[in-house]
């Protein structure tokens, strides 16, 4: 039920066919306790605000109507880090703004598509899974 850090490999650039073998760990939280198979997917996207941690599935500026209403709907809750905070920061020798050329919102959206697709195999969600997302500015 309770959540340590997790991680998943993720790619660096959904978009660059040539750095499709480049990637990073990306750090993400599972609560499943009110999880009911057959349930949604309530999924708190990270953002520039402060870094998430476990507590965001328990009480969160981030996401707290995810976590109200979970149990009335036997959600499977989760939390993705977005990439360059916390410790989903991609290793790089660049230096300066090159060093953030993969912060960009494409990219984050990519990332939501990968973990979706992690998260669904490594549950056995089937593709009927309603999944919802919480989180703010993008």
């Amino acid at each position: 039920t309770g959540s340590d850090d997790l991680f998943f490999t993720q790619r660096l650039d959904h978009f660059d066919a040539s750095l499709k073998n480049e990637t990073f760990q990306q750090r993400y939280f599972v609560n499943t306790t009110f999880y009911e198979p057959g349930g949604p997917v309530f999924l708190c996207c990270g953002g520039e605000g402060p870094a998430l941690d476990e507590t965001v599935l328990y009480h969160s500026v981030h996401c707290n109507d995810m976590t109200e209403l979970a149990p009335e709907a036997g959600a499977l809750l989760l939390a993705l880090e977005h990439r360059y905070y916390g410790a989903s920061i991609p290793p790089s020798t660049e230096r300066g703004a090159a060093r953030l050329r993969h912060l960009t919102s494409h990219q984050a959206v990519g990332d939501v598509a990968t973990f979706h697709a992690h998260v669904s195999d490594a549950f056995n969600l089937s593709a009927a899974t309603k999944w919802v997302t919480f989180g703010g500015s993008y």
